[in-house]
């Protein structure tokens, strides 16, 4: 049986005893541990170090209170923009500035898409 190209692998051959969950994840060469591994660290730096995750419905009411010129207009606000934004609305406390401009971004970006469809 094929062993794990995962530095931080065991040594031992648990492809064996996770044959069920371990199938689809041959053709990339690494076992199941090692891949559930690499996916909770990815959501651990994204979500808690960086400040990326879902948006709730008060972050969005906010960033439209607080952005809705930028929005109407399609223009992606600035650094300081954003920094205002996020001191003037507490429930954004834990988000970062680029969060705050990529979010605006990819809502201009939605509407834009959305009016060449209709």
């Amino acid at each position: 049986m094929t062993h794990c190209l995962s530095s931080e692998c065991c040594t031992k051959t648990h492809i064996d005893d996770l044959l069920l969950y371990s199938f689809i994840f041959l053709s990339l060469h690494f076992c199941f541990p090692c891949i559930s591994l690499r996916f909770f660290n990815f959501l651990y730096t994204n979500i808690w170090i960086y400040g990326y995750g879902p948006w709730n419905s008060d972050e969005r009411a906010a960033v439209h209170r607080q952005m809705n010129t930028h929005l109407l207009l399609g223009q992606v606000p600035r650094k300081a923009e954003c920094v205002k934004c996020i001191k003037n609305e507490p429930c954004l406390s834990q988000r970062d500035w680029k969060t705050v401009k990529y979010f605006v971004h990819t809502t201009i970006q939605r509407n834009k898409r959305l009016q060449n469809i209709i």
